[in-house]
């Protein structure tokens, strides 16, 4: 590695801390999904759970826009440097409070809309209850972004590792709880919901005064607003094609029945996960990589976009020969689905995978409304096409694939005008 690798931010000190800790917290979240299935034992239950799930990280997925525009706008000060910090943007700590009260604000707004238009819809008989579960989730993930974005900016990779460790860690232990003494669907939700308040304020008391004018910030409250909800509309598209997607097949697929959705569901958590999570978390990171090496950005996203193709392919084919077997033997006939759907959600998430390597390094160009177009292009034209699907599971999972690969086409010839080109 020369140092000219390492100033560019691809030194594997950073990237093995992030990678590390995304391994293990994903690894504890794809546990806890691959057993909800055995302690809610029902189709229509273990469907209750998964919409709730991922509405819950479908909003998530919105508000960690805010952890990347924030990563964006914050670099580490110099010693004796303070005009970023205190003339231009009216001080680093003023702007990432008034900020961060911002970013809360809209927060709450969208679990409030979620809820009041969508809750019955999702949520049954428990809207109450569970919007106030999903309410927690997003007040408390809000700081928890706003934090992890500036550890990513100043590149504090240990902080930022530590937050999603701590996290996952406090999710997983309680959720295991809950579950194991049969409480039911409501408690195991705050389970969900509740680590990421703990988190922030167990990560915020432990790094304020290590933080405390070390961070400079190059735009001001009312830019950092903008350009995160840019970024946030963008996120909640991510999100759609991502973490939200069982919320959306709810919605659009009805047709199915709850079996096939539910097996549907339970196939996208536990198949795509290799591939998509690890490149959904690593976002932040991307960012400031290819922000550190904008001239190379293009070539970078291409060979990252090369190897995700690569490694779908080989788990397409795993899957399609010993998914079916797998999935049956675990859960039994309800909830398996055949080798050719199997590979089919595989290669939806390679799509996925390669639009979550691609349009990062937009991001890191400051191109806001073209990062927030090819997102929000590719959630469209997933909805769009679920609509006017037959009914039929490969249909389906076709439709999941299709718009994540527009996006990508669309990325890519966008970085060709750009820095990166």
């Amino acid at each position: 590695m020369t140092q000219s690798e390492k100033r560019e931010g691809w030194s594997p000190g950073g990237l093995s801390l992030i990678l590390g800790a995304t391994v293990i917290s994903g690894a504890a979240g794809y546990l806890l999904q691959i057993l909800m299935p055995l302690w809610l034992d029902t189709p229509d239950t273990y469907l209750r759970f998964g919409v709730f799930w991922a509405t819950t990280f479908l909003l998530v997925s919105m508000i960690s826009g805010v952890q990347q525009e924030v990563s964006r706008a914050v670099t580490l000060r110099p010693n004796g440097d303070t005009h970023l910090s205190d003339v231009r943007s009216g001080g680093a700590r003023r702007t990432l409070g008034g900020s961060a009260a911002a970013f809360v604000g809209l927060a709450i707004l969208a679990a409030l809309i979620v809820t009041l238009i969508g809750g019955r819809s999702l949520f049954g008989g428990d809207v109450v209850t569970l919007g106030g579960a999903l309410l927690i989730a997003c007040v408390g993930y809000t700081l928890v972004a706003v934090l992890s974005g500036v550890f990513y900016g100043i590149e504090a990779f240990g902080f930022a590792a530590a937050t999603t460790l701590l996290d996952a860690t406090l999710r997983f232990a309680l959720v295991l709880a809950i579950a194991l003494l049969g409480l039911g669907l409501v408690p195991i939700a705050y389970g969900v919901a509740i680590p990421f308040a703990l988190t922030a304020l167990l990560i915020g008391l432990a790094t304020q005064s290590k933080l405390r004018g070390r961070v400079r910030i190059d735009v001001g409250v009312r830019a950092l607003v903008v350009n995160a909800g840019q970024a946030m509309l963008a996120a909640l598209a991510t999100g759609v094609l991502i973490s939200g997607l069982p919320t959306i097949l709810s919605l659009t697929s009805l047709a199915l029945g709850e079996t096939a959705l539910a097996g549907i569901v339970l196939a996208l958590t536990l198949t795509r996960a290799p591939l998509v999570i690890p490149l959904l978390a690593l976002q932040s990171y991307l960012v400031v990589s290819y922000r550190k090496a904008l001239n190379r950005a293009r070539t970078r996203a291409l060979q990252l976009s090369a190897a995700i193709a690569v490694l779908s392919i080989l788990l397409a084919s795993i899957i399609w020969a010993f998914g079916p077997w797998a999935l049956g033997a675990i859960y039994g006939g309800e909830f398996a689905l055949n080798g050719v759907q199997l590979a089919l959600v595989i290669a939806s998430g390679g799509a996925t995978a390669g639009l979550c390597a691609v349009a990062p390094a937009l991001l890191s160009q400051g191109r806001h409304p073209q990062f927030l177009g090819v997102w929000a292009i590719s959630a469209i034209a997933t909805v769009v096409a679920l609509l006017f699907t037959s009914g039929s599971v490969e249909a389906t999972l076709g439709a999941i694939a299709l718009g994540p690969f527009i996006g990508w086409c669309l990325a890519f010839f966008l970085l060709r005008g750009g820095k990166g080109s």
